[in-house]
C-alpha cells in the first residue's frame, strides 16, 4: 500500500501517517514506530517496496521555505496547587536507560515490577531492567508545548509512504 500526506517535514509526515493508520484501521506496516527514509537513493524501484512489510517515506515535493525569524510558538501549562509525587518502578527492555518499556510493568511495589519483568525475560529471552522514578499524582509532566510556526505563504511538502 502507499499514501501521501502533506506536512512541513518528514517526520511529521510519520506522525500524521501514524495517525491516520489508527484512524482508517488499516493494516499498519510491522515497524509501528519507525520508517526508513528513501531520500536520496534515487535508483531505487519504489514499486518493488509494496507488499514488503516494512514503511519507507520518502519525499515528493519538499515544503515551501520558512521565512519568520522565530519558527516556532511555545505554550506554557500552568500548574496550581500543591504538587504531589508518587515513587514507582519501570521494567525496560535490553537497556537500563534505553526507551523500550516492558507494557504492564509500572508498579509501585519493587517487588511486583521485578517478577513481571521476571516472567518477560523468562518467556522471551530478553534482557529487562527495573528502574526507579516519580510519578505525578492529580497533574501531568506536560510543563510547555513547542510547535512549529510556519510562515504565512509557506507551502506544505507531500512526502510518500510505502509498505
Amino acid at each position: 500500500m502507499e499514501i501521501i500526506i502533506k506536512a512541513f517535514s518528514l517526520e511529521g509526515a510519520h506522525s500524521l501517517f501514524m495517525d491516520e493508520v489508527e484512524e482508517k484501521e488499516y493494516k499498519p506496516p510491522s515497524i509501528n514506530d519507525k520508517f526508513i527514509n528513501l531520500d536520496g537513493y534515487e535508483d531505487i524501484d519504489v514499486n518493488k517496496l509494496h507488499g514488503s512489510g516494512i514503511l519507507f517515506g520518502l519525499t515528493i515535493s519538499p515544503p515551501g521555505e520558512n521565512i519568520n525569524k522565530t519558527k516556532s510558538s511555545v505554550t506554557n501549562v500552568a500548574i496550581s496547587g500543591d504538587k504531589k509525587w508518587e515513587t514507582g518502578y519501570l521494567a525496560l527492555y535490553d537497556n537500563p536507560k534505553g526507551d523500550q518499556v516492558v507494557k504492564g510493568s509500572k508498579s509501585n511495589i519493587k517487588k511486583e515490577t521485578i517478577d513481571f519483568a521476571r516472567e518477560i525475560t523468562e518467556t522471551t529471552g530478553r534482557d529487562t531492567y527495573v528502574i526507579i522514578g516519580k510519578y505525578p499524582v492529580g497533574f501531568t509532566r506536560l510543563q510547555a508545548s513547542i510547535n512549529y510556526k510556519p510562515s504565512r505563504d509557506q507551502k506544505l511538502g507531500e512526502y510518500k509512504f510505502i509498505w
